[in-house]
């Protein structure tokens, strides 16, 4: 009998942990799918705090949360946090290409250009034909993008 009881007490347990387990599934696809929404409408500052909560409620770190509250920061012009995730991204191995891209966007914005020529490289070493990273090369090498953005402010 005493078996019996500690038995049920198992079963019932375990039910509990399952039920708990899926709910917390549920809630994880949620907060993902209010993320994509925020993300494609644009609205970075939401889409950021959703992140935040799935990257501490999500065990297992995803590239992709990194990533996109990376560039939602950038869009924002927290460029140093921006940075700081997309270095996450591409420790978790997310869109190595695109990162190291995104990555030289930032340095641009923050007037280091050998710090962009840098992450170009490493974008271009994963995909050395992509023209818009050889066009944004070349800018960079030539000057031409900021005699550009110079006669655009005057």
């Amino acid at each position: 009998m005493k078996n019996v009881l500690v038995i049920c007490l198992m079963i019932c347990l375990l039910h509990g942990c399952l039920t708990n387990t899926q709910d917390g599934a549920k809630r994880l696809d949620h907060l993902k799918q209010e993320a994509l929404l925020s993300y494609e409408m644009d609205d970075y500052k939401a889409t950021i705090e959703i992140l935040d909560r799935l990257t501490i409620l999500d065990t297992i770190p995803k590239g992709e949360y990194f990533f996109m509250r990376g560039y939602s920061k950038a869009q924002l012009f927290d460029f140093e946090g921006s940075t700081e995730d997309y270095l996450k991204s591409i420790e978790l191995g997310y869109r190595l290409k695109d990162t190291y891209h995104n990555l030289s966007l930032n340095s641009r914005s923050q007037f280091n250009d050998t710090l962009a020529l840098q992450y170009i490289n490493n974008a271009l070493s994963i995909d050395s034909l992509d023209t818009e990273l050889l066009k944004l090369k070349k800018e960079i090498l030539t000057g031409d993008s900021l005699t550009r953005m110079l006669n655009e402010l005057l």
